[in-house]
């Protein structure tokens, strides 16, 4: 069931994307040149406290979406990353956790790309989606479902060819509220690698 639902918000996010593409073909006028849309599908590792609390590290697994849409500014974009990572058997305790992250904010690129090299920098906020045994199993965090989460961070593509990039590594720090019964507070270490289209 799980997997089903994290396949259609990813592929919801991709029709999305091509729609988009599409709209911006036609309404692009003759003669100004468009600038691309940026598709990138990553895989994800991120690092978490567990809950009530403190550190109690343990690392997630999974994939995310990332969408860039240029901004009338050259070298800005507004970007939506949606990614979702789990952890079957966090700090060997038995108790899961699934984190389903959706994130909205601006992207800036320098200009002049170093050679094939391309740096980013963005922030982002949205919310989380926090599930398993591990939320279920502490009862003052059972209304921890949905949280705040902001992040920041960025990254480093290489340009492939005029439409393919690959995201060599992509580095963010995400807070995020969720109710666990102590400060409500977890601090989330990102780390993203994929490849990315532009059309």
């Amino acid at each position: 069931m799980r997997i089903r639902i994290i396949a259609s918000t990813l592929l919801l996010l991709a029709a999305l994307a091509l729609f988009a593409a599409a709209s911006r073909a036609q309404s692009a006028l003759p003669g100004k040149p468009v600038q691309p849309l940026e598709l990138a599908l990553t895989y994800n590792w991120a690092h978490s406290n567990a809950p009530p609390g403190g550190c109690g590290c343990f690392s997630l697994n999974g994939a995310g979406l990332q969408l860039a849409w240029p901004a009338e500014r050259k070298g800005f974009a507004l970007t939506a990353d949606l990614a979702v990572v789990d952890q079957p058997n966090a700090l060997l305790t038995g108790n899961s956790l699934t984190l389903g992250i959706f994130l909205a904010g601006a992207q800036y690129r320098p200009a002049k790309p170093v050679r094939r090299w391309q740096p980013f920098a963005e922030v982002l906020a949205g919310f989380g989606h926090a599930s398993g045994k591990m939320i279920a199993s502490s009862r003052p965090a059972i209304d921890a479902n949905f949280a705040f989460a902001g992040e920041a961070g960025g990254g480093l593509d290489l340009r492939l060819s005029r439409r393919w990039l690959w995201r060599a590594a992509q580095a963010d720090y995400m807070a995020a509220t969720f109710n666990n019964g102590s400060n409500n507070h977890q601090n989330i270490f990102r780390l993203n690698t994929g490849i990315a289209l532009r059309f």
